[in-house]
């Protein structure tokens, strides 16, 4: 059933961006993220989509990409750009530079999903009441949240990252008892393989050993190392062999159910008569170091972050998060004004600025950016990238990597 934790919060703040209909772009999808562990939270009915990042996850492999040239032409460079002659400096200096970067990549997507088995006439799980949708993420609690009615049911889903107990959680609750039936899935746009055992999917897969940049036009831009890291023996994962010229990753998911039951069937989980469903969700990669070529394994690393969470109640696991996170956002406070127009959805109040400038969605969009930041970028986990940590593309724009002429400076900013 709908606990009161969370009605609790304050889901109504004027710091929530909120829509009236689910994502149907990735780029309309809310973002949530601890700095290590990202998702794009899509607000499905059908079928709810989580798409997931890791921030260590990126194409090749540690390697030492200095430039021996580039010594040799520095004096001519700032003797060209002395005399004024900025057209040769800048021909000079490109003998000067490394090779691409390589590029930041999508660990996966989760997939929550309606069986259409369970629709009937009596039950009609979708279509569902339009006028009852909302989605929303509120930056004071960085929860994203998700309800809707439908068969007469009113169902509910709240996602958060939590960087305590470093894990994305999810939890699906309902106001009738035994009304959740879900499948439970789990997919990757590079090379992978999916096991479902007891209440648990272990996803893991094999980083490309080289990806051209979008820009660059190439036939062959996507490039996997002849070892297939997914070729690991069935019986015992722990033991696989981490390949040396890409990175290899791991995501690992538990379901607790409530009232319901789950059927573990190849690569999905099927969940029956539930009253609550808590999805705990860990992701880990081989990378060992920016100086070390041997990985980790990163089945082994997620094994011990999921049984730190198994007598965790997600009371617990949501206290501590918004513990965490909310002495971080609420330092810095920004009142503009307001006209009244937090009833409208995030996207009308958009619509709408330009013919009448809306003070308080200026302060809504400058807490984003606070929001965005700390989502991507704690103590210990990698700098947040071109686009922070959420990135759905295996050739994202500019690679989506570090680009110090001015992004990274903008990413820190606010």
């Amino acid at each position: 059933m709908v606990s009161s934790q969370v009605d609790q919060l304050e889901r109504h703040t004027p710091l929530t961006l909120w829509y009236t209909q689910p994502a149907t772009t990735w780029t309309e999808a809310l973002p949530v993220g601890n700095g290590r562990l990202g998702a794009m939270v899509f607000g499905g009915v059908a079928t709810e989509r989580l798409q997931l990042n890791e921030d260590t996850l990126w194409s090749g492999h540690p390697k030492d990409c200095d430039n021996p040239a580039a010594l040799q032409y520095l004096p001519l460079v700032r003797e060209a750009i002395f005399a004024g002659d900025y057209a040769r400096a800048d021909a000079l200096i490109k003998h000067m530079q490394g090779p691409f970067n390589q590029s930041y990549l999508p660990l996966g997507d989760l997939y929550i999903s309606t069986d259409s088995a369970d629709r009937t006439e009596e039950n009609p799980l979708h279509p569902f009441d339009p006028l009852s949708y909302r989605r929303s993420l509120d930056l004071e609690t960085a929860l994203a949240e998700t309800t809707y009615t439908a068969g007469g049911v009113t169902f509910m889903r709240q996602v958060f990252a939590s960087a305590p107990d470093n894990a994305i959680v999810v939890r699906l609750t309902c106001d009738q008892p035994g009304a959740l039936n879900l499948t439970i899935s789990m997919d990757s746009p590079l090379h992978h393989r999916v096991t479902a055992w007891g209440t648990s999917l272990l996803l893991r897969g094999q980083a490309p050993s080289h990806v051209d940049p979008s820009y660059l036009p190439s036939e062959n831009p996507i490039i996997y190392a002849s070892k297939d890291s997914t070729d690991e023996t069935e019986k015992n994962p722990l033991k696989s062999v981490q390949s040396v010229d890409s990175l290899t990753f791991a995501a690992l998911l538990d379901a607790r159910v409530t009232g319901g039951a789950t059927l573990a069937a190849d690569d999905r989980l099927r969940i029956t008569g539930a009253d609550e469903v808590v999805l705990l969700l860990c992701m880990a990669t081989s990378f060992a170091g920016f100086d070390r070529r041997e990985g980790l394994n990163p089945v082994a690393r997620v094994t011990p972050m999921m049984a730190t969470l198994h007598d965790k109640p997600y009371a617990a696991l949501l206290q501590a998060h918004l513990d965490d996170y909310q002495p971080l956002f609420r330092r810095v406070e920004l009142d503009l004004g307001s006209l009244g127009k937090e009833h409208l959805s995030t996207d009308q109040r958009i619509r709408e600025f330009q013919a009448d400038p809306d003070p308080a969605l200026v302060s809504l969009l400058f807490q984003y950016g606070r929001y965005l930041l700390i989502a991507s970028s704690r103590p210990g986990t990698q700098p947040a990238n071109l686009q922070g940590i959420w990135n759905d593309m295996v050739r994202p724009p500019w690679s989506s990597n570090w680009t110090t002429n001015i992004n990274t400076q903008m990413n820190y900013w606010p």
